[in-house]
């Protein structure tokens, strides 16, 4: 049961930003904020051996952390001006995950907020999706 309930989430990151506050001082004024943003995508299942591969989305074609290596060995990265997840790559990124559950002949439950992007638009036989009610992620 445990291998077959993945859950999927996202975050952002910003690379350039300096923290607005810490534990020891309250709000710092005056600070510039960046925008440079990575949005980061992962899932797991709940016993935790299968860790889907990660995506990565940023807005530099090719970044310059990637050099030496291929953008899309460590994660799947794609590309954007804004850097935020799209539909198009959060279905491409499911319908892979549907067709690797069609090749092992099961089927899992995915567990997803209710973020307007994270919608999949066709129904599939090997996934059930789950949507959690709104405001109800920042409580768990």
């Amino acid at each position: 049961m445990e291998r077959n309930v993945y859950n999927c989430g996202e975050t952002a990151l910003f690379k350039k930003q300096a923290p607005s506050r810490s534990l020891v001082t309250r709000v710092r004024m005056g600070i510039k904020k960046y925008k440079n943003r990575i949005t980061v995508l992962l899932a797991c299942n709940m016993s935790g051996d299968d860790k889907i591969l990660h995506f990565v989305i940023a807005n530099s074609k090719n970044p310059r952390s990637f050099k030496n290596f291929s953008k899309d060995f460590f994660c799947r990265y794609r590309k954007n001006k804004t850097a935020w997840m799209t539909s198009l790559v959060f279905n491409s990124l499911f319908f892979d995950l549907n067709n690797r559950l069609k090749n092992e002949k099961r089927r899992a439950v995915l567990v997803l907020d209710n973020y307007l992007r994270h919608k999949i638009t066709t129904e599939t036989l090997h996934i059930e999706i789950l949507y959690l009610p709104k405001n109800t992620t920042s409580k768990l």
